[in-house]
């Protein structure tokens, strides 16, 4: 393993671990009943805490894309409420024409429906701002599960647990992108065939013979001519 591979893993588990850690106590010791919006901002913000830093490794840190996302957890305090109610609606309004008619079940449907539409809306933006199939399916999956607890069990005390592990699984998807993306970002390659030319001097690359052209003495970050020499 080189060591921007090594660096790379290693900065995105210590954010893992950070944003594990902070869930957890704040499971543990922050999330009651009474203080519920203020949980629910204290969640939006490690999710776009994690995602900013995971940005940031990977070398997208001011993307429009990732700034999208920790926008979209950083004000999930304020809009999650909301957003539940609309679900409800939406269940009370849809749920029955498939069949679904008992009070009983339209209410107990609301909280899942709503985990499970926010995580799709999640997964969705990671896709955008990633492009990776692994890190949007493994919060999509996480999410799926997440809005499947409510429907096995009414003890709402193992919710804060369920979020703990919906972040822990989402942030090990963003790490694992993030690390590999860096280690693409440090292998200086050439743009017409993929070729690694880090370390090289000369200027055409030696397999295609495309033209390599520099930008200033940044060795890493060079830009290079898609031309070929006549």
């Amino acid at each position: 393993m080189s060591d921007a591979a090594r660096a790379s893993r290693a900065k995105a588990s210590t954010v893992w671990c950070m944003a594990t850690t902070i869930s957890a106590l704040l499971a543990l010791f922050g999330f009651r009943e009474q203080f519920l919006k203020e949980g629910m901002v204290e969640l939006g913000l490690i999710f776009a805490g994690y995602v900013l830093a995971m940005g940031v490794i990977a070398g997208r840190g001011k993307d429009v894309c990732t700034l999208l996302v920790v926008l979209w957890g950083g004000t999930m305090g304020f809009w999650c409420f909301r957003w539940s109610d609309l679900c409800a609606a939406a269940v009370h309004r849809f749920l029955p024409a498939a069949g679904v008619t008992s009070p009983a079940a339209l209410e107990s449907l609301e909280l899942p429906v709503a985990i499970a539409m926010g995580g799709a809306v999640s997964a969705a933006l990671l896709l955008v701002a990633t492009r990776s199939g692994n890190v949007a399916w493994a919060c999509l999956g996480a999410s799926l599960a997440a809005a499947a607890v409510p429907l096995a069990t009414s003890d709402t005390e193992l919710l804060p647990w369920v979020a703990v592990a919906w972040h822990a699984a989402t942030a090990a998807a963003l790490g694992v992108w993030a690390a590999d993306r860096a280690v693409n970002n440090a292998i200086a390659r050439c743009r017409t065939c993929g070729e690694e030319i880090f370390g090289t001097s000369s200027s055409l690359c030696q397999r295609c013979v495309a033209v390599i052209r520099r930008a200033g003495n940044t060795p890493l970050t060079a830009v290079f001519g898609a031309h070929r020499q006549p």
